[in-house]
């Protein structure tokens, strides 16, 4: 677990870095990456999350998807112990600040069951493994999801956010793919 907390910390240093250029080029990358997977299906529900710090900012691909009416949603934390909901998302509607101080969807009671989950990450290995902040949000979401019917969880990162080996527990969920500037991985 200690290795996990430095791992953290090193990646969140790291992904600070990340100058506004450097980080609007990547985003601009992310979308022709992601093309041709689009191109296999018509109609994709997809939950994307609202960037927070330093992560790689999906709010253009949202716009993309948007263009593409790609049917979107975000992820809602109801309680610390809970898989997430997703709720519908309009690119044009105007968000609420929730739990951790992320932008979701006003509750107008509607839930969205999404294909594709593109999960936010600090570090990924080559095996599909993610490092996330440690709430365990996305594990427990995935699992629940999983158990249910299929579903797509992509993660989408610089670059460098490659490390050789997450230390993986249990309960740590795979990824299916991972989504880079420089391209889209499956496992």
């Amino acid at each position: 677990m200690n290795d996990k907390k430095e791992l953290r910390k090193e990646m969140k240093a790291r992904r600070g870095e990340v100058e506004h250029e450097q980080a609007l080029e990547a985003a601009k990358g992310v979308i022709e990456q992601i093309k041709p997977f689009l191109a296999q299906k018509k109609r994709w529900q997809i939950a994307l999350y609202h960037p927070l710090h330093s992560e790689l900012d999906a709010l253009p691909l949202a716009r993309f998807l948007s263009e593409q009416r790609v049917r979107l949603s975000l992820p809602v934390i109801m309680s610390r112990d809970e898989p997430m909901i997703f709720r519908p998302w309009q690119i044009e509607e105007l968000l609420v600040s929730a739990v951790h101080k992320i932008k979701v969807p006003p509750n107008k009671g509607l839930s969205a069951t999404p294909e594709l989950i593109i999960v936010p990450l600090l570090a990924f290995d080559k095996n599909g493994y993610r490092l996330g902040y440690g709430g365990g949000y996305y594990d427990r979401t995935l699992a629940q999801i999983r158990g249910e019917r299929r579903v797509i969880a992509m993660g989408l990162a610089y670059d460098f956010q490659e490390v050789n080996a997450i230390p993986a527990e249990s309960y740590d969920q795979h990824l299916d793919m991972l989504l880079t500037p420089s391209g889209l991985r499956e496992y």
